[in-house]
């Protein structure tokens, strides 16, 4: 995630609307014009960026994103401006397809790549505001689909993410709850060492279940079902009360990233084993 030393700014009264700056994405340096006020406000990378620029006055003004996709960008935007991140299935099985050169792509495959790399983006970019949304979009699709990510999808996730995203442990529990083991053996050639490490610990974790719980309780669970408030990051200016009903849910019920928070020995001895 892209850090400052910029603190987060008081919420605005009134955006200048005026004052706009121009992004170049991707290698072809598509242009998109934004409001300044709006975007700093959600990133401070751009808040950081802006701030250098404008300090300086021969420097260029533009903000350059040349490693990031121009569609990726323009979900992120979405979020940014609409608070969605919804998804336009014919349209991202195109863009996926074309980008991986290839004459079809899964609608699935399709939809999961283009909101991972929105949510990378935008945890590249500090925003977890729109992280957040990218998340509730993921799991709304794979509930709409009936579906959940491939070893295709989680490739990505895992090259592009830190150790203990959310994106990370969504991935994770969608194999834990609704894959069954034989196809996390099938594949586990093709899988990260680090998801197969963290998939590991999380299952041990989950065969000592909280009071109340059986094993068959647990396991019984689908992600769509639990409160995705643990699946969000939180900050000064998204704080977990900000997540309402699903908040809600969890203070009625330990989430269960929570449950995991602490691996136990023999899951850590077991990852010890797959990582090498």
């Amino acid at each position: 995630m892209a850090t400052s030393d910029f603190s987060p700014p008081t919420k605005k009264v009134k955006y200048n609307f005026l004052e706009t700056i121009v992004v170049l994405v991707g290698q072809d340096k598509t242009a998109f014009t934004v409001h300044k006020d709006i975007i700093c406000e959600r990133s401070p990378f751009f808040r950081a960026a802006c701030a250098a620029r404008w300090q300086d006055s021969d420097a260029e003004r533009d903000v350059k994103l040349i490693d990031d996709d121009p569609e990726v960008f323009t979900l992120y935007l979405q979020c940014v401006y609409r608070e969605s991140a919804t998804v336009d299935l014919a349209e991202a099985k195109v863009e996926v397809a074309t980008k991986h050169n290839v004459d079809e792509c899964p609608e699935s495959d399709a939809v999961f790549a283009i909101l991972a790399e929105a949510y990378i983006l935008a945890d590249k970019l500090g925003d977890t505001r729109s992280c957040n949304l990218i998340i509730d979009e993921y799991i709304s699709c794979s509930d709409q689909l009936g579906c959940i990510p491939t070893t295709v999808d989680i490739m990505p996730v895992y090259e592009n993410t830190p150790s203990g995203s959310p994106l990370r442990a969504l991935t994770v529990d969608y194999y834990l709850f609704e894959a069954p083991l034989s196809t996390v053996v099938k594949t586990a050639a093709t899988l990260p060492a680090a998801f197969l490490s963290e998939f590991i610990i999380a299952d041990a974790n989950l065969k000592n279940p909280s009071k109340g719980e059986t094993v068959e309780d647990v396991y019984g669970k689908v992600v769509s079902e639990m409160a995705q408030c643990c699946y969000h990051k939180h900050d000064d200016d998204n704080p977990s009360i900000t997540c309402g009903v699903n908040q809600q849910k969890s203070e009625k019920s330990p989430s269960l990233r929570e449950r995991q928070a602490t691996a136990t020995v023999s899951g850590l001895a077991a990852a010890a084993v797959v990582s090498d």
